[in-house]
């Protein structure tokens, strides 16, 4: 019998003898099934030394664990925020079966072999750039992105006024979602680009500019208002090394670890605080620092892990007080796409219309927010229970479609779109599938594969240049199976 077998024999089997002899509650061995579901593939691909952190699986596993699996202990362990404690405990089950079906369906689709015939229908990018193009596509790529971030923070009453209202970042962003997009997406993939070449170089100077482009992206996510920006920082370049065999990444890591742990708390702080007017920046951010014990610093990191709550608000509601959307919340990428300055009456997305729709215990009063839908939420939302089956389906395979791509078409401009899909994949499990495809795919999408085209488009190609140095690097065909 296979090793993968006995693995999955074995964890069930515990599971099993566990339940019986501690006869947990229900909601209690439904958590526990999902966590061991969700381990169980990751686990098969460590004993069978063929996992990787950083295939688009992995990574919807990591947001499918975040929007659930914290969430859950939060609502239990801390606190509820959105629905009365009695009403979510006695819902928990049904929400957990829920997610649990999901997650089931997305491996389905994954495992289903589909997203590997596609993949193979789909051209590869051209790995052979030419260098003399390349310092004129990270100043392209940064001005345009420095160019878009300073327009955005212009137009919203200044560097003054849009720091001292981040707690109010939805609506300070509102008609500016494209600046905020192609800041972003152009920022990341200047600091991408060059790690690229670093790493296929392997010359000093390539790693100081890398450098240099790490310490500007550092700075300029610090005024983007969102968290998971600032962490994307170092986390890019940890993927390009994973995959193209650069320098080591203990540097990045470090950085990482201090970002967590120092300035994210600090961070997630500041967007909460709301000064009287004439407060100076200086006294948000003192303000911001002080008083921050370590025992706050997962209540600020996991504050906004809510999921289950919505995903419970979503279950009881829908079909009952609120009707079912039918595909229309799928369809508002229509919508999504034309920006606000040629339709200033755009409808708001649907983060949005969560949030007046299902949180009768609305926390933010009158301010403009955007919550979290999650994915298997929003399809219960549009087609109940056969859409959360298709729809995870669905997601499984592109999900499949995206890893096996990568590993039929190695190469340093497959992994930088590589990057662009788990993005995507890591964003979708809050919900907004529309929003998040204009939003986190096209946003980083567009800027690597255009970068890509520009590099290889003078020279020839040939298949013998889709990975010309890997050199028996990390990343092969079979770690995708």
């Amino acid at each position: 019998m296979k090793q993968s077998s006995l693995l999955s024999i074995g964890l069930l089997s515990g599971l099993a003898v566990t339940y019986v002899v501690f006869a947990f509650e229900a909601w209690q061995l439904l958590f526990a099934t999902f966590l061991l579901v969700l381990a169980l593939p990751p686990l098969i691909d460590l004993t069978s030394h063929q996992f990787d952190l950083f295939s688009t699986r992995n990574i919807f596993c990591l947001g499918y664990f975040q929007a659930f699996g914290l969430s859950t202990l939060y609502s239990v362990l801390i606190q509820c925020r959105h629905i009365d404690r009695s009403r979510f405990m006695e819902l928990l089950p049904l929400t957990l079966g829920c997610v649990l079906i999901g997650l089931i369906a997305y491996y389905l689709g994954y495992y289903s072999g589909v997203g590997r015939d596609l993949s193979r229908r789909l051209p590869a990018l051209a790995s052979r750039w030419n260098s003399a193009r390349l310092p004129g596509l990270l100043a392209a790529y940064v001005a345009i992105g420095l160019a878009a971030l300073g327009t955005m923070i212009l137009q919203s009453g200044g560097l003054r006024y849009y720091l001292l209202h981040l707690y109010d970042i939805n609506e300070i962003l509102l008609g500016k979602q494209y600046l905020f997009i192609v800041a972003k997406g152009f920022l990341l993939y200047a600091l991408m680009f060059s790690e690229a070449w670093s790493c296929e170089t392997g010359r000093p100077g390539y790693r100081i500019m890398s450098l240099a482009l790490l310490s500007l992206t550092l700075i300029a996510s610090l005024f983007f208002g969102f968290r998971g920006i600032i962490a994307l920082v170092f986390i890019c370049p940890i993927i390009v090394r994973r995959y193209l065999g650069g320098p080591g990444i203990s540097g990045l890591l470090v950085g990482f670890g201090l970002l967590i742990v120092i300035v994210l708390p600090v961070y997630s702080r500041l967007r909460t605080l709301s000064l009287p007017s004439g407060s100076s920046v200086a006294m948000l951010i003192a303000q911001a620092d002080s008083g921050i014990e370590y025992s706050d610093i997962p209540v600020l990191l996991f504050q906004r892990e809510y999921g289950i709550e919505s995903l419970t608000l979503v279950l009881q509601q829908v079909g009952r007080t609120v009707p079912a959307a039918r595909g229309r919340t799928l369809l508002s990428i229509l919508t999504e796409v034309i920006p606000r300055g040629l339709w200033a009456d755009k409808p708001l997305s649907i983060g949005f219309e969560f949030t007046t729709t299902f949180m009768a215990r609305n926390i933010y009063g009158k301010r403009l927010v955007s919550s979290i839908s999650t994915l298997p939420g929003e399809l219960y939302w549009n087609f109940l229970w056969p859409g959360v089956i298709i729809g995870m389906l669905l997601t499984g395979i592109a999900s499949s479609t995206a890893d096996e791509y990568l590993a039929h078409h190695l190469g340093k401009s497959s992994v930088l779109l590589h990057v662009a899909m788990l993005m995507y994949f890591a964003a979708i499990n809050e919900g907004g599938i529309a929003g998040h495809m204009v939003m986190d795919l096209l946003s980083f999408a567009i800027p690597a594969v255009a970068g890509c085209l520009y590099l290889a488009s003078s020279l020839p190609q040939s298949p013998a240049d889709i990975w010309p140095s890997l050199n028996g690097g990390v990343l092969t065909h079979r770690a995708y199976r």
